[in-house]
């Protein structure tokens, strides 16, 4: 039975969240043309391999654009007191501003040999070419020619961990804390790819787009974080840009890392190396941006390792910067100059947003394994590329181990005539059509193979589609090639060509049984109604079964059902309620952005995919091959925690301790941090909220925003939504004391208040205060509300209605305010934080705090640069609630601890729990030590004090 024989509208659901982040020094590089020679054994953590375990303390104050994300003050072991102010004249791309005056001919009188053997290309992220003379003689044995004889003046304050050696450990043996998820059971976010090892049973990773990645621990069927190491600094990096496993040694991992290639990301990509599972990491620096978080990023993984020979790694590169190769196990890398592919397919080229203007670029590399023999290179290597040209290929073949490469014979490739696109096999569309959003439908001029990989007996299968994804592609194929013959055969399970109107889909997801020659499984990308499609065939694509076909309208024969006891929220209970979902549409979808999809290579019947919200497993797969067979689809992602977490609240009273404002999901009710919550806030369902808050005499009563305004009587447990004319959406919000008023400050419209009327009613407020602003309620005067823009404070002492700015000199111009518990008048200001949520700092500031309702503030000197800021519990010998910020203090961004009033300050996270950009953090009022804090893709953790 075909699985469509009715037409259907597409329902566009909103994308992944991009959360806004603001670069505080980027640049764009040049494709660099020079070979890279960085990730020796670099005790120091500048890139060479220097001797002198230099930390440079060096004291030109740099705002470090150079891409290695140190706000510098780099404490090696040496402390070189350059001054010179480093002009770096390196040859490589690096675009470090140490701003240095002095013509740079590294005078240090180190004697820094460098015998290098390169002219210095240098992708440490220091742009020195050094020949360092620094004070301590540097035999320097780097392999680069650092041909800048740079004095290296870094006065950068480089609190990342820069010794390029890392271990994740449950607990550090040196740290104060233990760190746990709050658990969700099911990821949250984009699950990129699932990859089993192909050598290892039961070895598999997970790699999300924004968030780390993990491995499987099979014993508790559970995932654990990788890369929980990176701190605030280098937050770019937990992007997983792609993942590979050497066939030949399980214990080796490769990570290529790196979110965003645009001008917000603050460094380059890495390619983290580990030789024991991703315990520990080594790194090498790329000269070159990487983008776990951009367009394309589901179309099959750019790392490869050479399944015969383990020191050969290529990596596919974003943009125009090409293929690269290692041939040291990923320790240096060069550039394949002679490469004559090209991924020139960017989403919209007219974007002013600086993301969907970023080209694809060379998109996946697989191996032929059966072409070379161990201890000896592949000589069969396959490569495609995110090219749609009319009449150009965009799959390549080196049958030589890469001396020659070719475009693969007999490809699949588009004519356009006027305005229609056809392909061969016969798919065509109209570039100049519109969909329902009145956007152009389909303006790419072919397909691209989004994924390519081969069976056991090396016949090439290959998924297609017109966009890059991961959320759009509505025209696809799926194609074979069949090496022996040089033979094509296009085995699309249900033709555009010849049923165009019921098919609203490209191909993405591929999965290839090794057991079983032929028996593969391919996933729709996108079909967001009524719900996605996934097609298994057992004999090479001749014929398909799918998991779902019609009956008779709008009734839906179903192949499949799910177990999701893991995450019960991914149900959502007021589906046909809140959103006028009808049949045939799903409450309950087997997924979408399906393109990380894989068979188990040692088990037919286990398959495991990602999608957009969380990670699938299927154990009895092989039942869908038979007559009435159903498979069990079940949520598999526990340990995935990959969210944008915007706001946390812990109440002083109630049975839960936290409750959650999430981006895409919404958030949750925390009963029990360590099991997953039976429901997600739905109304308003919304996808993203972006902040909460609680009435502090009455903490039952809450009020929440996303793209319209909730109010809950019971803690959050359920909500109601205000059907008032809203002022705008999102932003933040706060409710006074009693719980019978609120001011919000949504992201699009005015400052507002809803005055003891139910929350029924807004009107903007008086007094002048900016869109946008940072709001907050006093948390034992019922009248007073605070807000904060552009270096103001001000303050309302009628209940929101109107407010009087107070102090208009320095302060920050930006930041988020929080008032303290059980203190009338004391407001915290943190200087550097994510108003709108986000990877990193709007403005790097510090702290402030008033005692007088704003009328005069203080700034807490020790500390350099404050994110987050919130409260918790008194210590013991106490009275003050105990202060939790996430900043810098002794020159290292991490979670601090004040039980003073910020007088001293405890480091919380230490060298193995750092967690990139945290978003928003509050103690427990409860629990004297707790922290809570939301991440931007590791999701919500908590600290206790052991």
């Amino acid at each position: 039975m075909n699985i469509f024989t009715t037409s259907k509208t597409i329902f566009i659901i909103s994308m992944f969240s991009l959360i806004l982040v603001f670069s505080l020094a980027c640049s764009e590089e040049s494709p660099p043309t020079s070979i890279v020679s960085t990730g020796d054994a670099d005790a120091d953590g500048d890139g060479d391999t220097d001797s002198d375990a230099d930390s440079d303390t060096d004291a030109d104050a740099d705002t470090d654009t150079d891409g290695d994300s140190d706000t510098d003050t780099d404490s090696d072991a040496d402390t070189d007191t350059d001054t010179d102010a480093d002009a770096d004249a390196d040859a490589d791309t690096d675009s470090d501003t140490d701003t240095d005056t002095d013509a740079d001919t590294d005078t240090d009188a180190d004697t820094d040999t460098d015998t290098d053997a390169d002219t210095d290309s240098d992708t440490d992220g220091d742009s020195d070419a050094d020949t360092d003379a620094d004070a301590d003689t540097d035999s320097d044995t780097d392999g680069d020619t650092d041909a800048d004889a740079d004095a290296d003046t870094d006065a950068d304050t480089d609190s990342d961990i820069d010794t390029e050696v890392y271990n994740n450990l449950d607990v550090d043996p040196n740290g104060t804390y233990q760190f746990k998820s709050v658990r969700t059971g099911t990821g949250g976010g984009f699950i990129v790819n699932v990859l089993f090892h192909p050598t290892e049973p039961d070895l598999i990773y997970a790699k999300t787009d924004m968030g780390g990645v993990y491995r499987w621990i099979p014993e508790t069927e559970t995932w654990k974080q990788l890369l929980y190491f990176i701190g605030a600094d280098d937050w770019n990096w937990t992007g997983g840009e792609s993942v590979a496993m050497d066939p030949s040694d399980p214990d080796k991992l490769y990570i290529a890392g790196g979110t965003y290639t645009n001008g917000w990301a603050n460094s380059n990509g890495v390619i983290w190396r580990s030789s024991d599972r991703g315990a520990t990491f080594e790194k090498t620096n790329m000269p070159f941006k990487m983008g776990g978080n951009m367009g394309g990023r589901g179309m099959g993984e750019r790392l490869a390792v050479d399944p015969n020979d383990g020191n050969i790694i290529y990596f596919a590169a974003r943009e125009d910067y090409g293929l690269w190769k290692s041939t040291d196990a990923g320790v240096t890398w060069a550039e394949v100059t002679d490469f004559p592919g090209a991924g020139t397919f960017m989403t919209n080229p007219d974007d002013t947003w600086d993301y969907d203007s970023h080209t694809a670029g060379i998109t996946w590399v697989t191996f032929d394994p059966a072409t070379g023999s161990a201890g000896t290179a592949t000589q069969t290597i396959y490569v495609g590329c995110a090219h749609v040209e009319p009449g150009e290929p965009n799959i390549w073949r080196t049958t030589d181990g890469g001396a020659t490469w070719e475009a693969l014979p007999g490809q699949p490739t588009s004519t356009l005539e006027g305005d229609i696109v056809t392909m061969t096999g016969g798919v065509s569309w109209d570039i100049t059509a519109t969909g329902d959003d009145g956007a152009l439908a389909n303006p790419g001029t072919g397909l691209m193979p989004k994924q390519g990989k081969l069976d056991s007996n090396g016949t090439l299968y290959l998924t297609y589609s017109n966009w890059a994804g991961p959320y759009r592609g509505n025209k696809g194929d799926v194609w074979k090639f069949e090496p022996d013959t040089e033979t094509w055969t296009k085995i699309t399970p249900i033709d555009g060509a010849t049923d165009p109107d019921n098919t609203w889909w490209g191909y993405g997801g591929l999965g290839v049984d090794m057991l079983s020659p032929g028996t593969l499984v391919v996933a729709g990308v996108n079909s967001w109604w009524p719900d996605g499609v996934m097609f298994r065939t057992t004999d090479g694509g001749t014929t398909w079964t799918p998991i779902w076909e019609w009956g008779a309208y709008p009734e839906i024969i179903k192949h499949h059902e799910f177990d999701i006891s893991q995450a019960p929220w991914l149900l959502n209970p007021d589906f046909n309620i809140n959103n006028d979902h009808a049949a045939p549409d799903q409450e309950l979808k087997i997924g979408w952005m399906m393109e990380g999809l894989n068979i188990d290579p040692f088990n037919s019947d286990r398959m495991m995919y990602g999608t957009g919200a969380t990670l699938y497993a299927v154990n009895n797969l092989t039942n869908w091959d038979t007559v009435d067979g159903i498979i069990t689809i079940e949520s598999a992602g526990y340990g995935i925690e990959e969210t944008s977490v915007l706001g946390l609240v812990s109440p002083p009273s109630g049975t839960a301790h936290l409750v959650s404002a999430v981006g895409d999901i919404g958030g949750w009710v925390h009963d029990d941090l360590d099991v997953a919550p039976t429901l997600r806030h739905t109304v308003p369902d919304d996808g993203s909220c972006s902040d909460i808050d609680f009435a502090q005499n009455d903490p039952s009563v809450m009020v929440r925003v996303s793209e319209g305004f909730g109010t809950s009587n019971d803690g959050g447990y359920s909500w109601n939504k205000s059907w008032a004319t809203l002022p705008g959406t999102y932003g933040q919000v706060a409710v006074n004391a009693a719980g019978n008023s609120a001011v919000w400050a949504p992201g699009n419209g005015p400052v507002s208040v809803a005055l003891n009327n139910g929350f029924s009613s807004f009107t903007a407020v008086t007094g002048g205060v900016p869109d946008g602003a940072a709001v907050a309620s006093d948390r034992v005067n019922a009248s007073t509300f605070y807000a904060f823009a552009e270096g103001t404070f001000y303050v309302s002492t009628d209940n929101g209605a109107g407010f009087t700015a107070t102090v208009t000199a320095n302060l920050p111009a930006s930041g988020e305010i929080h008032a303290v518990p059980g203190y009338e008048g004391h407001v915290w200001l943190a200087g550097g934080a994510q108003v709108t949520g986000g990877s990193s700092e709007s403005e790097l500031d510090g702290l402030w705090y008033s005692t007088d309702s704003g009328s005069s503030f203080t700034k807490a000197e020790s500390v350099e640069i404050c994110a987050a800021v919130g409260f918790g519990m008194a210590a013991p010998d106490g009275d003050y609630p105990t202060i939790f910020i996430s900043g810098v203090v002794d020159g290292l961004h991490e979670i601090w601890r004040s039980d003073d009033m910020a007088a001293t300050w405890n480091r919380v996270t230490d060298d193995t729990h750092r967690f990139a950009t945290i978003q928003v953090i509050t103690g427990d009022p409860r629990i004297y030590g707790r922290v809570y804090f939301g991440t931007n893709g590791f999701g919500i953790l908590y600290g206790d004090m052991l």
